[in-house]
């Protein structure tokens, strides 16, 4: 026993040294970014359990599967210039490159809106006649491409509040609101009721976000021309697009392959688990939201030591959190499912299982993000591919003969290879 608290002692000192030192490197970015989404963790927990009760299983599995949809295609629609943003505006500030920053962001601001209302134009006309639920996906997918697009600039910037308040506390309080107002008012809800509410809700959120952006930036970069470079940019960002679309794949092709070849209601009781199992993946995304321009900065500036102690820091800074994360939520469970109605206790065993594999990809921390930043995209770009296709493998494999475990088997499998992928492919690019 004493051996044991020992073990955990040192755990938990490692931890909080880590997290001073990142937090000291971050400033207070990561400690910013990791309240908010611990908070929109909780406010996305109630939303889910609301709609569940309000709609039921069926039609919660339907909205699941658009919003898993949306989730893959706005990456095309953003052109990775959410994640680039973190790149270029740290390089242009450091070398002090006001023309091709002012050229840059506003490149990324206004790009997304334009291609995700091409993408969902053709998406709205293909689907509109047999899924008008996955059709509302598909005219929401500017709104969500530009408030991502926005996030990446603010966050290049230091302002957390600013980066994701809008998408992760403001657009599910107004959708939790417009639901609950429609339920009040006595409107019969359904699935495509809740993707109206979260329609208004994406289009409001980007109009608010965007008041308070430009001035902001105004103030900040200096009046001046503006140099765009298309060329360098999408040399750069065009392997992003890949590996976040692979990505996103990875993570997102059990949910289909379940709402492809089973029960809709199937597909609403996986989902809830996999929502409910959130913050594991909230410390990660904290930390790397914390360090990505700051590893393009060392990068820049050719600290390659200060660099390598830098991602190690990270990784220990979000490997030791989420696994604690991970014990108390599957400790839980049953309890967490239970609030979304009796049905859902079943998926318990899955959220096990997926809860494994996530505290596994943990332990490669920031990876996938430090990649992006220090010139190894298209590396990044060929293991997310290859996520893809083994995610894509196992999850119509296994889905359709087992369900949710075969789900929840395939997505776990999956993180394991990515995690032992992005390991290889990190240590290689930072010798």
């Amino acid at each position: 026993m004493t051996g044991t608290v020992g073990i955990i002692g040192r755990f938990s000192a490692n931890a909080r040294g880590a997290g001073r030192r990142i937090g000291a490197a971050g400033g207070a970015f990561a400690l910013w970014a990791f309240a908010i989404r611990v908070g929109a963790a909780a406010l996305a927990f109630l939303t889910q359990i609301v709609l569940a009760r309000l709609i039921g299983e069926e039609a919660y599995g339907e909205v699941a599967g658009a919003v898993t949809v949306l989730g893959i295609v706005v990456a095309v629609a953003v052109l990775g210039l959410d994640t680039a943003a973190q790149r270029f505006v740290a390089q242009y500030r450091v070398e002090g490159d006001d023309a091709s920053l002012r050229g840059f962001v506003k490149s990324a601001r206004i790009l997304p809106i334009f291609v995700g209302g091409a993408v969902g134009a053709v998406g709205v006309a293909l689907t509109v006649a047999h899924d008008p639920v996955l059709a509302l996906a598909f005219v929401m997918l500017p709104f969500v491409a530009a408030l991502l697009a926005q996030e990446g600039v603010a966050k290049s910037f230091d302002w957390p509040i600013l980066a994701l308040g809008p998408t992760f506390v403001l657009r599910p309080v107004l959708a939790l609101g417009f639901v609950l107002g429609a339920a009040a008012l006595g409107m019969g809800l359904d699935a495509r009721g809740v993707m109206l509410a979260m329609l208004a809700a994406a289009a409001l959120a980007l109009a608010l976000q965007t008041l308070v952006l430009t001035p902001r930036l105004a103030r900040t970069m200096p009046a001046g021309p503006h140099r765009h470079h298309p060329r360098a940019w999408f040399a750069i960002i065009s392997p992003i697009v890949v590996g976040d679309i692979g990505g996103l794949v990875a993570s997102s092709v059990d949910v289909l392959a379940l709402a492809l070849t089973r029960p809709a209601e199937e597909t609403g009781i996986y989902f809830a688990a996999v929502k409910s199992l959130a913050l594991v993946q909230f410390v990660a995304y904290a930390i790397a939201n914390a360090v990505a321009h700051r590893v393009s900065a060392l990068h820049v500036g050719g600290d390659r030591i200060a660099l390598r102690r830098y991602v190690l820091r990270a990784c220990l800074a979000t490997f030791l959190p989420s696994l604690a994360f991970a014990v108390v939520l599957v400790g839980l469970g049953e309890i967490i499912l239970g609030l979304f109605g009796a049905a859902f206790v079943a998926a318990w065993p899955a959220m096990a299982i997926v809860a494994a594999g996530a505290v596994v990809l943990a332990a490669v921390g920031p990876a996938e993000r430090v990649l992006n930043m220090i010139g190894a995209e298209r590396a990044c770009a060929v293991v997310y591919v290859a996520a893809a296709v083994v995610a894509t493998v196992l999850s119509f494999t296994l889905a359709p003969a087992y369900g949710v475990m075969g789900a929840a088997s395939a997505l776990a499998l999956t993180m394991v290879f990515e995690a032992v992928a992005l390991a290889i492919v990190l240590r290689a690019a930072l010798r």
